[in-house]
C-alpha cells in the first residue's frame, strides 16, 4: 500500500526536507517504511502491507506522533490513503538521554518511545547514542527503547522535562546446542 500526504508547521506552511515514517502497529515489526517531503512539503510512503500504521514525521532528528504529530491509518497492500496532514508542532517539553551497549559504547539506531495517556512521542539515537523526544506535554511517560540487537527496556514514569534518562542495553544472547532423538541418541 502507499500513503500520502503532505507536512506542515503549526501554522499550516509547508515543511521541506523532514522524515515520514509509517511504523506498523504490529508488536515487535522493528521495519519502517520511510521518504522524505519534498520542497512543498508532500510525501509517499511506499511498500506498506496491510494493516494499521502510525504515520509519524522526523525534523533534526526527533520524532514526534502525540497529537496532531502524528496520524494512525488503516492501509490495505496495493491500495492508497491520501491526504494524510503532519504537523510539526516544536514547543512543548522533552526527554533526552544516552543510550550505551554492556561495554559502554553507544547504540546507534533504536527506537526510544515515551508514551503519556494523552500524548507521546518517539525518537531514533544518534551515532553518540542520544536521543531527545520533544513535543511533549507535561506528564509522566513510560519510555521504552527498542533494537533489534540488544533487549528491550523500559522505565516508568518519567517526567517531561528530564534529561539524562539513560539506558544500557543488553545483547540478546544466542541458543546453540544439538537436539538428541531419545532413541538414537
Amino acid at each position: 500500500g502507499i500513503v500520502t500526504g503532505s507536512v506542515v508547521d503549526a501554522q499550516g506552511r509547508p515543511v521541506a526536507a523532514a522524515r515520514v515514517a509509517a511504523m506498523s502497529s504490529e508488536p515487535f515489526f522493528f521495519d519502517m517504511p520511510s521518504t522524505e517531503a519534498d520542497g512543498q512539503g508532500r510525501f509517499e510512503v511506499r511498500g506498506l502491507n496491510t494493516g494499521r500504521y502510525r504515520i509519524s514525521v522526523t525534523r533534526r532528528g526527533v520524532q514526534t506522533y502525540g497529537g496532531p504529530e502524528g496520524q494512525e491509518v488503516e492501509v490495505t497492500a496495493g491500495q492508497r490513503v491520501d491526504g494524510v496532514v503532519l504537523v510539526i508542532d516544536d514547543s512543548g517539553l522533552a526527554i533526552e538521554g544516552r543510550l550505551t551497549d554492556a561495554q559502554g559504547r553507544p547504540v546507534e539506531g533504536a527506537y526510544v518511545n515515551a508514551m503519556g495517556t494523552q500524548s507521546g512521542g518517539s525518537a531514533e539515537s544518534d551515532s553518540s547514542g542520544n536521543y531527545r523526544i520533544e513535543g511533549l506535554v507535561e506528564a509522566t511517560y513510560g519510555v521504552s527503547v527498542h533494537h533489534r540487537k540488544y533487549n528491550s527496556a523500559h522505565l516508568p514514569n518519567v517526567a517531561a522535562g528530564s534529561r539524562g534518562i539513560d539506558f544500557v542495553l543488553k545483547g540478546r544472547g544466542i541458543v546453540e546446542g544439538r537436539v538428541l532423538d531419545g532413541v538414537t541418541g
